[in-house]
């Protein structure tokens, strides 16, 4: 059985600033700095040690990455298929009204990403990467919507529970069966 850690990046000034992120890049807020410290703190204290290391090709990752641990983010593989799910002309622009209140398959409309297709392409990636030889302890540094859609893909299989959107910061500990390449979801940790 092999085991995939994911971990969502610290809050950004534009989640802290209300705007829609997506594809569009901000640097991590104060508290999502020390976000990216205390994930890193809690690998350290169970002792976690991956063989590789992914992540997205989007800053505030690579960001979190270099703050948690940087020796972790000198060894980390960019994937692009790992990338946050496009809102389309939303990207980068103030919220208005409740996120919640938009169908995700809304933003397909204004040049955004189909919600089924970021999340096929998640799972994908993340299938493929844990089906590389060798592979068998891996951290992937990745997005909120992505990751949420990643959750919800096997949450009839796992046993942690998830309610409301992947808190930033977080780190979800995945069990992979590679015979058939199944995940399971064990454990859900979250920043104070």
């Amino acid at each position: 059985e092999k085991t995939l850690y994911y971990l969502r990046h610290g809050q950004t000034e534009f989640n802290r600033e209300g705007i829609w992120q997506g594809r569009s890049d901000s640097p991590l807020s104060s508290l999502g700095i020390q976000q990216a410290r205390a994930a890193g703190e809690h690998i350290r204290r169970l002792g976690i040690e991956v063989d590789h290391v992914f992540r997205s090709p989007l800053g505030r990752v690579a960001e979190t990455l270099k703050v948690a641990d940087p020796s972790l983010a000198e060894v980390a593989e960019i994937v692009g298929d790992l990338v946050e799910m496009s809102f389309g002309r939303f990207d980068g622009t103030p919220i208005v009204g409740d996120p919640c209140d938009y169908p995700l398959d809304y933003f397909a409309s204004i040049g955004g990403e189909r919600p089924e297709n970021a999340a096929a392409r998640t799972c994908s990636a993340l299938e493929g990467i844990m089906m590389r030889p060798n592979c068998d302890s891996v951290l992937v540094a990745g997005h909120g919507t992505t990751g949420r859609f990643f959750f919800d893909s096997w949450a009839a299989v796992s046993r942690a529970r998830l309610d409301g959107p992947l808190p930033n910061g977080a780190l979800l500990t995945y069990s992979f069966d590679a015979k058939t390449r199944s995940f399971c979801c064990r454990d859900i940790w979250a920043p104070c």
